[in-house]
């Protein structure tokens, strides 16, 4: 098949161009050059297909993600905030589970702590309960002022100013915190 005078020209020139890119000499009767300017021609055809691609493609991604919304029918606004409320619920509900948790656990253990002094105290608790009187409508204890150096749980107190006075309650067993 015959060259038409265009097509002379440009295989002219693809032949000037490898010399002048890359320092190829090729004459255009070379049985080579042809194919070469074939391949040439269907790789720019190749390159210029995926630009046209990419384009489409950024254009197509840039309407994904769009910065400003248009909405066009009727209520399409409002089933996007719907849309909004309902992506923030399913993102901030297991957040709110795991504070839930963390917080019963927290109230379970400090309910313990409690529990364990309650426990270590009910003795002291009790035995200062019995020495309850009641005088016509007021419950009172009485307690029995120091002796020297004699302290008896829950009878003896010292006056440490004219404000506080101090009850003995006992004396610390070892290994705990319990008064007995």
């Amino acid at each position: 098949m015959a060259m038409t005078e265009r097509e002379q020209r440009d295989f002219r020139s693809y032949c000037a161009s490898l010399l002048d890119k890359y320092g190829f000499k090729f004459t255009t009767t070379d049985p080579t050059t042809p194919i070469m300017y074939v391949i040439h021609k269907d790789l720019e055809a190749t390159i210029d297909a995926n630009r046209e691609l990419t384009s489409e493609i950024k254009s197509a991604a840039s309407r994904i993600n769009p910065n400003v919304f248009n909405f066009n029918t009727h209520g399409e606004a409002k089933a996007f905030q719907v849309g909004i409320g309902l992506k923030w619920l399913i993102i901030s509900a297991p957040v709110l589970f795991l504070c839930c948790i963390g917080t019963w656990w927290y109230s379970i253990q400090s309910d313990v702590q409690q529990a364990r002094v309650i426990i270590n105290s009910a003795g002291n608790i009790g035995e200062l309960a019995k020495r309850v009187k009641k005088i016509d409508d007021f419950y009172v204890i009485d307690f029995v002022a120091a002796q020297k150096d004699s302290i008896k749980p829950f009878s003896e107190f010292q006056r440490l100013n004219a404000r506080v006075v101090r009850v003995y309650l006992g004396k610390e067993q070892s290994g705990g915190n319990s008064f007995k």
